[in-house]
């Protein structure tokens, strides 16, 4: 298995799992109402920003395991990680940050995750085609237009979640994402041992 497939199936799943374990050890953020860029300012808000490191890793490498698919999923899923790296560079304000830095970070972090989130909805959408088209990925088709669909459900309603709600449903449309990040990253690693 090469590293690049180790990267792709791995660095998705170490980042859900440093989320889960942020849920656990910050008690004062209620997953239900804060979202998971939350984590990032605070206690432990290092590792929130390593996961979200990872998650661009993970869409990196997963770009080049599935240049053969298409030439427009490769790159989606680069410009997806660079976003999500930009999610990392600019953490969401807290209260007592300068007005003006409370601007800046807000519009740079909203914007970048706005980008990745659909960058990457993007990509899985263009992925259904190649999937359906190549033998050993056509098993994966079906399963790609559902999550996106899926996903692009929960993006289109996002702005109609009661606030103490919101947490939750973000999570979902995530887990969603990342889900299948780590679950064709998982796939391409299988196939590349074989």
């Amino acid at each position: 298995m090469s590293r690049r497939a180790r990267v792709a199936a791995g660095a998705p799943l170490g980042a859900l799992a440093i989320f889960v374990l942020l849920h656990f050890t910050r008690p004062e953020l209620d997953p239900a109402r804060r979202a998971v860029s939350d984590y990032a300012r605070g206690p432990g808000g290092a590792l929130a920003t390593f996961a979200f490191v990872l998650l661009g890793a993970g869409s990196f490498a997963l770009a080049g395991e599935l240049r053969g698919i298409s030439r427009v999923a490769p790159a989606l899923l680069r410009f997806s990680g660079a976003c999500v790296f930009g999610v990392a560079l600019f953490p969401v304000p807290q209260a007592g940050d300068p007005p003006n830095l409370i601007q800046l970070a807000s519009a740079a972090h909203g914007t970048f995750a706005f980008l990745s989130f659909s960058s990457l909805i993007l990509a899985m959408l263009v992925c259904v085609r190649g999937f359906a088209r190549t033998a050993h990925w056509r098993r994966q088709a079906r399963p790609t237009l559902l999550t996106a669909l899926a996903a692009i459900v929960l993006q289109l309603n996002s702005p109609n979640y009661p606030r103490d709600v919101a947490g939750f449903w973000e999570r979902v449309y995530l887990a969603l994402l990342w889900g299948w990040l780590a679950y064709i990253g998982a796939r391409a690693a299988a196939r590349s041992t074989r």
